[in-house]
Order: structure tokens, then C-alpha cells, then sequence
């Protein structure tokens, strides 16, 4: 029980970093691209 609990805790907050960098990592794309264009 304690392991799957240990494995929920990491992997949820690894999941939202991840999420989140995607999100962020897209965003700054998007303006690197729009910069130039623009």
C-alpha cells in the first residue's frame, strides 16, 4: 500500500510539471514564431 502511495504522490505532481511545461514550453514557441512573422 505504502509503495502505490509513494507512486500516486510522485507521479501526480511529475504529471502537472510535465503538464505544465508543455503549456509554457507551446506558449514560448508560439511567440518565438509569432516575433519574427510579425
Amino acid at each position: 500500500m505504502s509503495f502505490t502511495t509513494l507512486g500516486l504522490d510522485a507521479a501526480f505532481p511529475v504529471a502537472v510539471v510535465l503538464l505544465c511545461v508543455s503549456v509554457v514550453t507551446l506558449a514560448v514557441l508560439d511567440r518565438l514564431d509569432s516575433n519574427p512573422l510579425g
